[in-house]
C-alpha cells in the first residue's frame, strides 16, 4: 500500500473520502532535458484500481516536419510510467508480495 489512513485520522476531514492520490515530480537533469509530473489516483468506479497520468515537458525545440521527435517524446513519457512508476508501485502491491513469497494471489 502506498498510502494508508486510519479511520480516526480521516474523521478530522468531516466528510467521507472517496479516492486518494499522490503526485510525483521529476525535474529535468543534466542529460535529460524534460521533466515529469506524475499523478497516481485511485479510481472512483473501482478503488482497487489506479489511474496514472504523466504530464511531461520537453525543453528542446521540435524542428518543423519532424514527427520522429514527437514520437520519441511520447515513448519516453510512456516508458517512465510503464517501467519506472509501475515498478515503484508494484513493490507496494499486496498480491505481488504474496506471489513472491509463494502465496495465493
Amino acid at each position: 500500500m502506498v498510502c494508508g489512513f486510519q479511520k480516526e485520522n480521516l474523521s478530522l476531514l468531516a466528510r467521507p473520502l472517496q479516492t486518494v492520490g499522490i503526485r510525483l515530480y521529476f525535474p529535468q537533469v543534466q542529460n535529460n532535458l524534460f521533466d515529469f509530473n506524475v499523478k497516481v489516483e485511485s479510481r472512483i468506479e473501482d478503488v482497487t484500481k489506479i489511474w496514472l497520468e504523466n504530464t511531461a515537458q520537453f525543453f528542446r525545440p521540435i524542428p518543423n516536419d519532424t514527427i520522429s521527435v514527437i514520437h520519441d517524446n511520447l515513448s519516453i513519457t510512456r516508458e517512465s510510467l510503464t517501467k519506472n512508476v509501475a515498478d515503484f508501485l508494484t513493490q507496494y502491491n499486496e498480491s505481488s508480495k504474496k506471489n513472491e513469497k509463494g502465496g495465493a494471489s
